[in-house]
């Protein structure tokens, strides 16, 4: 079975979870991130992703591929991560370096565009053209669907 490696930071944690080609999450750990500047992201990243694979390992065997959401702006055509806030903005090629460092293909957006995106896919987006997702976290932002 093909699974997908998901990661989620946001403002105050990192999820990290494996799931099927169903959005059905297998496995799954928190970890806490508090407040942190891009390169320290990265090195809680790295470092939460190696305690993953260790702890919890793979349901099966290695995941396809990996998909990360981000707080801030974000380049995903690129996979380039470009800032969290204007006030702590470094650009770092983030898909590159993991891909390059856990062998799968890596692909970064923005938190809540990839939770809306997941919520059109797999959640009650599927039965809707036009919705709106709300995330109230750290920070309160929003998505929208039409058509």
């Amino acid at each position: 079975m093909e699974t997908y490696l998901g990661l989620d930071l946001g403002g105050t944690k990192l999820l990290i979870g494996e799931m099927d080609s169903r959005g059905n999450i297998l496995r799954y750990e928190k970890y806490d991130s508090g407040y942190f500047n891009q390169q320290a992201a990265l090195e809680i990243i790295k470092s939460s992703l190696d305690d993953y694979i260790r702890t919890v390992g793979w349901y099966d065997q290695k995941p396809v591929a990996m998909g990360v959401g981000l707080i801030g702006r974000v380049d995903p055509n690129e996979g380039v991560w470009l800032q969290i806030d204007p006030s702590r903005t470094q650009r770092i090629e983030l898909a590159k370096e993991l891909s390059d460092i856990y062998g799968m293909p890596c692909h970064i957006d923005n938190d809540v565009k990839s939770a809306t995106r997941a919520e059109r896919v797999w959640g009650f987006g599927q039965i809707s053209k036009n919705f709106i997702y709300v995330n109230i976290g750290t920070g309160i932002a929003v998505g929208t669907v039409i058509n």
